[in-house]
């Protein structure tokens, strides 16, 4: 794999960890900022157009503190496979940097551990969940085992509890195959159709 490679798919699942933080943190604070909706409004209403300022010194406000410590759950497939490792990776130095409290659990690539990890989020109090491990089937049961929070699914869908998906659309990924392997083989008629799996035989 190379470094361009690396450096874009840690970027890419660095926003994992900013959706769900910043999620938590808007929902935080929801409540404050609809009850001052009303009086800023009528502010606005009743002030006039001021006078162009002559001071060009640029002034920029810092950025608020967040509303209150987040806590996320990450599951990770599996850190012994290097694509993981690296999607891991991105997402505790995000999470690093925004100041959030990741709690990280291997599931080994593991349907009992991935439930272990759930587990513990429960008893962790996790404010949301990154969930990356392989077995669908055995998403009902750490839906229920983790609580309910938000979760965001990596790569494999974790039905019924998923709040958001992050991964290869696989369905489009498959239409665009076969309608090129279509075309293919309708301009180039002796060339037979293959398909992965189905014994046909030796193809030209």
């Amino acid at each position: 794999m190379s470094l361009t490679t690396k450096v874009s798919v840690r970027s890419t699942f660095r926003l994992l960890a900013i959706a769900l933080a910043f999620s938590l943190v808007a929902a935080a604070c929801g409540s404050d900022s609809d009850d001052t909706t009303t009086t800023t409004a009528a502010a606005a209403a009743t002030t006039t157009t001021a006078p162009a300022s002559t001071d060009t010194t640029a002034t920029t406000a810092p950025p608020p503190p967040p509303a209150e410590d987040v806590k996320i759950g990450y599951i990770s497939l599996g850190d012994s496979v290097p694509y993981v490792k690296l999607v891991s990776d991105g997402i505790k130095e995000e999470a690093s940097r925004l100041g959030v409290d990741l709690v990280f659990c291997d599931s080994e690539i593991d349907a009992a551990k991935a439930l272990a990890c759930a587990q513990n989020f429960e008893v962790q109090g996790v404010q949301g969940v990154l969930n990356f491990q392989v077995f669908q089937e055995s998403s009902p049961e750490i839906c229920a085992a983790h609580g309910d929070v938000p979760v965001i699914a990596i790569d494999i869908i974790q039905p019924p509890c998923q709040t958001a998906f992050m991964g290869a659309n696989n369905r489009l990924a498959g239409q665009m195959g076969g309608r090129a392997l279509g075309e293919f083989t309708k301009n180039e008629r002796r060339h037979r159709l293959c398909v992965a799996g189905v014994n046909c035989g030796r193809c030209c």
